[in-house]
């Protein structure tokens, strides 16, 4: 399903676009590619769904972070409590990537995609395939979809870090499998480590009798802060700081992901 557009050359993000450069970049033919939902919106990444006949699968493929609407999903980063009849306990997710697997889901079951698909298809499985915030959604996802489609496997590429708490990630375990490449930051940064960073960042700035312009110019131009940092320009000592509480410094900068509610 595609709606039309200028015939596939026009470079805007058009549904026809979408499938035409999804067919380019993963090989599948146009019998594969059952549906694509081209667009993001807030707590709505763009996915696909196909099918995969020589592993037997129906494929959900949920994209990555590509446009503003997706940084906000990615930014709502406190946690909230949810419940499932499958779970043992309530756990701790990710707000901003499990509404976008409430929505993913919805959108899918609204349009009937999954049913669909295995009624064309009868004895394929379930795989979810996620990149970034994709692998987040996808991982989230395959929890609310797991007691429907118990056989169902989750492949998260660079997932962010801390999405759940450890009952919900114990559970998932055998169904999900995470791929990290080296020390990629997306799968290691947490809220507490952003909150960690900013303290530290600002108990520098008040240490450092350097103009704060200038520390911020010369990181906005790559000069390195030995550079910057000479004898005239060196740091007060620790003591004559004050702590910078972490929930001050939110208000003042602004700057912590989890401000976004």
């Amino acid at each position: 399903e595609a709606a039309g557009c200028c015939g596939g050359g026009c470079g805007w993000p058009c549904d026809m676009c979408e499938v035409m450069a999804l067919q380019e970049l993963s090989l599948l033919s146009e019998e594969q590619v059952l549906f694509v939902a081209g667009g993001s919106y807030i707590y709505l990444p763009s996915y696909f769904v196909a099918v995969d006949h020589e592993t037997k699968a129906v494929v959900l493929a949920i994209r990555g972070t590509i446009s503003l609407h997706d940084i906000i999903s990615d930014l709502t980063a406190r946690t909230i409590t949810v419940s499932l009849p499958t779970m043992p306990e309530p756990f701790e997710v990710h707000r901003g990537m499990w509404q976008c697997a409430e929505n993913v889901k919805a959108d899918v079951e609204r349009r009937g995609l999954l049913d669909q698909a295995f009624s064309r298809f009868p004895g394929y499985g379930l795989v979810l395939v996620g990149h970034s915030l994709g692998a987040g959604t996808a991982s989230l996802l395959s929890l609310l979809l797991h007691p429907k489609y118990p056989t169902l496997r989750c492949l998260a590429y660079a997932p962010p870090a801390a999405l759940v708490s450890a009952t919900a990630a114990a559970f998932a375990q055998p169904f999900v499998t995470s791929v990290v490449l080296g020390s990629d930051v997306i799968s290691r940064v947490t809220y507490r480590s952003v909150e960690a960073l900013l303290r530290r960042l600002l108990r520098v700035l008040e240490r450092c009798k350097c103009p704060k312009w200038r520390v911020i110019g010369a990181a906005c131009c790559a000069t390195p802060l030995d550079t910057l940092l000479s004898e005239e320009t060196a740091l007060l000592p620790e003591s004559a700081v004050l702590e910078v509480p972490v929930a001050a410094a939110r208000e003042s900068t602004g700057l912590l992901a989890g401000t976004l509610t």
